[in-house]
This record gives structure tokens, C-alpha cells and sequence, in this order.
């Protein structure tokens, strides 16, 4: 273990491990690259109206080798929403001109395939429930914590495409249960 003390700064020890893992294995090297690869074509979109959320969310997200763009206001996301393709949308609550459940309601509307995490550093337990009720995939709460937020992004990610592979299969052998 004396070589994981050479990883360099701002490597996280899990990185270095992978690191020396890939070294030593073949199957490692290509487990690692297929999982880097579905990691790396996960697409978020960040909505805040706050520029020091967007920037930290941004560079967190961007450290995880995800592909994302930034919007400050609803009209700006749905914008963006229409113009590109999103594997996952992070949608403050609180928001000049459109709040988060008008955004989140035109984004079930008009792009269901993109997964919808709502935060808010004062929302109520109703809100939660009324965005989940909309939609919402899950709902954490500001001041963000960088393993929550990634914890909850790759998961709300997994279930996304699991729920696509099942579909996918389903029209294959013929059900559409």
C-alpha cells in the first residue's frame, strides 16, 4: 500500500487503488473503462439561480467525469433542456421568474426522459412531496454535501437507465409489462 501515498493531489485514495488495480489486471483495466465510459456520457443539467451552486456543482460534477452545463434561471434551462439531450436535470427549488415546480412540471411535460433531482436550502416537507408528486426523482436539501449529491446523481442515474434496459428487453421478447 506504500505506493498509494504517491497519488497525486486532489486524487481521491479510491482513484489511486484504481489506479494500481488497473496496473496488475486486464479485467480490471476493462471493467473500469466500461464503467468510466457509462459515467462519462451522463449529461447534467445544473438550474440555480445562485452562481457559486452552479460553479461548485459544476466543478464537483465535472471531477466525476460527467459532461455539465449550467442554466440561472428556469426559462434559460428549458431552453437548453430543447436544445440538447439530458440524461439528469439538479433543479433548485427557488428561482426568479419560474420557480423549480413550474420548471420541473414543463420539464415531465415536454422531456420525460430526463431524470429530475430537486434541492432547496429552505423548502418545506410539502415542497419535497409536491415535486415528488410532479416527478421528481429525489429531493435533497442545501447546504449540498458532495457525497450526497454524487451518491444521489448515480443513483438516480442507475434507476433511470435500469428502468430503460427493462423496457428495451420487454419490447424484445414481446411484453410490455
Amino acid at each position: 500500500m506504500g505506493k498509494l501515498s504517491n497519488a497525486s493531489i486532489g486524487e481521491s485514495i479510491p482513484h489511486a487503488v484504481a489506479r494500481q488495480l488497473h496496473r496488475r489486471s486486464s479485467w480490471f483495466r476493462t471493467t473500469l473503462s466500461a464503467m468510466n465510459e457509462g459515467m462519462a456520457r451522463s449529461t447534467v443539467l445544473v438550474i440555480d439561480d445562485e452562481p457559486n451552486i452552479l460553479s461548485s456543482v459544476r466543478r464537483a460534477l465535472e471531477l466525476e467525469d460527467y459532461r455539465v452545463e449550467v442554466a440561472g434561471s428556469g426559462p434559460i434551462a428549458l431552453q437548453k433542456l430543447a436544445d440538447a439531450e439530458f440524461d439528469l436535470a439538479l433543479l433548485d427549488v427557488m428561482m426568479p421568474e419560474m420557480d423549480g415546480l413550474q420548471v420541473l412540471a414543463e420539464v415531465r411535460a415536454n422531456h420525460p426522459q430526463v431524470a429530475v433531482v430537486m434541492m432547496s436550502g429552505n423548502a418545506s416537507i410539502d415542497t419535497a412531496v409536491s415535486a415528488t408528486k410532479l416527478g421528481a426523482h429525489d429531493f435533497i436539501e442545501k447546504p449540498l454535501s458532495s457525497d450526497k449529491l454524487l451518491l444521489t446523481i448515480e443513483n438516480t442515474i442507475k434507476f433511470v437507465r435500469l428502468g430503460r434496459e427493462k423496457a428495451e428487453l420487454q419490447v424484445k421478447i414481446g411484453t410490455g409489462d
